[in-house]
């Protein structure tokens, strides 16, 4: 929140977290057998389809921006 502040301001930060957690809640993490991630985005107004182009469009900012900050050590 801090970061998103320091670009845009108060409301800016506030519209933000909403966004990341709408499409955080529309997608789903899971672990193949080697324990490696995947990323699945998942759509909530039809048949629940998942990894549709439609839904993943507007919400590939997210899986990119969580790559990066996912893969830092605990």
């Amino acid at each position: 929140m801090t970061d998103l502040e320091k670009v845009g301001g108060r409301k800016y930060a506030e519209i933000c977290a909403l966004a990341y957690r709408q499409s955080f809640a529309a997608s789903k993490v899971v672990a193949d057998d080697n324990g490696q991630p995947l990323f699945f985005c998942k759509e909530e107004t039809s048949n629940g389809c998942m990894g549709t182009v439609d839904v993943f469009y507007p919400q590939a900012p997210y899986p990119c921006w969580s790559v990066l900050h996912f893969q830092r050590p605990c």
